[in-house]
């Protein structure tokens, strides 16, 4: 309550200080990177690079191409990538292709000379808005039937069978009587989803309007669906993070902490006003969430409205969970944020 203005600042110790600046850990992508998601297997870190195109994986010490054998992808700047693993088997969607997945070697671990490959059991002509793993299941939000004219269900959540040891899901039939899979149409709040993301024993769904809770129930309904708000919403895909055991949300007008049992915000009325007036309203798509456990920090990363030139996110309000403190930072107009193991190549020992 003393600061009237602050940028590149953070709240640490109970005193202001500079923010830090970035360094380069990898060689330079190969292609523009708009995803970005760490996997550690073995002894080595993966990290994958989402592209609007083409998918990279770098292995520590050099980039290699993995996009699938049948082609490019379709992916958008705006709508973007979204990464889950399940039973340590990578799936990635965009809205526009097939789900894709990073198959394990014989040894349970990836290697770079497998591509990724459209989902294996996944519905013919079929795309999906976000997937995200949930127990041993898979869940996929917000379905296109791409067989007859694109046609949408952005109200829809459909779920796999059960998926076997690093392995990915060997149905998606929610019509046989001996598989668990399913599907539900969050119908009473008109909002799309957007993302979801597990809590605890619960996966949360969050549309543009409203929140749902995804419990498990067992046969033969499998799963059970309450609406925890009716109000609230998020941004876009990827602006949800959890931390300890709640959610941080990047919300359509406040940011708010979902613990399972209620939505609170924690904006105060000036900052909030200053985040949305401060926002460019044609690329909140763009937004995403990103947290730094280390420092106990989230981040909600948005376009500026003077960032009229590369229009990617160049600004972000970053809160300190245990200090409960705002402070505010500039970005180097960035597509996404992940957090991972990684060697530092200015460390004395590597001199």
């Amino acid at each position: 309550n003393v600061w009237t203005d602050g940028n590149n600042i953070r709240a640490e110790h109970g005193a202001i200080q500079k923010t830090p600046g970035y360094k380069e850990v990898m060689a330079s992508c190969p292609v523009a990177p708009y995803h970005i998601t760490n996997l550690f297997a073995g002894s080595t870190s993966y990290w994958i690079i989402g592209g609007l195109a083409k998918i990279y994986v770098h292995n520590g010490s050099s980039w290699t191409d993995i996009t699938r054998s049948s082609g490019d992808y379709s992916a958008t700047a705006r709508e973007n990538w979204t990464s889950t693993i399940l039973g340590g088997v990578l799936v990635m969607a965009n809205g526009f292709d097939d789900p894709q997945f990073w198959a394990l070697g014989s040894n349970g671990l990836p290697t770079v000379s497998t591509r990724m490959a459209d989902l294996s059991n996944w519905p013919a002509s079929r795309e999906c808005y976000s997937i995200r793993a949930f127990k041993s299941f898979l869940i996929a939000l917000n379905i296109v039937d791409s067989s007859s004219g694109d046609v949408a269900y952005p109200r829809l959540v459909k779920w796999s069978h059960e998926a076997a040891t690093q392995a990915v899901p060997s149905s998606w039939d929610e019509t046989s009587a001996t598989v668990d899979a399913g599907e539900y149409d969050l119908a009473d709040s008109k909002g799309a989803i957007l993302d979801g993301l597990p809590l605890a024993d619960k996966f949360m769904i969050y549309k543009e309007d409203s929140i749902y809770t995804m419990s498990y129930v067992g046969s033969p309904f499998i799963f059970a669906f309450r609406q925890l708000s009716p109000t609230i919403g998020a941004l876009s895909k990827n602006c949800v993070a959890e931390f300890g055991d709640k959610h941080f949300i990047f919300g359509n007008g406040d940011i708010y902490i979902n613990d399972g049992m209620k939505v609170q915000s924690i904006l105060p009325h000036k900052m909030r006003d200053y985040l949305f007036s401060s926002m460019n309203g044609d690329e909140v798509r763009k937004s995403f969430v990103a947290a730094d456990y280390g420092a106990t920090e989230m981040y909600a990363c948005y376009v500026s409205s003077s960032n009229v030139t590369n229009v990617q996110c160049d600004k972000a309000l970053v809160w300190n969970w245990v200090n409960n403190t705002f402070t505010e930072r500039d970005l180097p107009d960035l597509g996404f944020m992940a957090f991972g193991i990684e060697g530092d190549p200015l460390a004395s020992a590597s001199w």
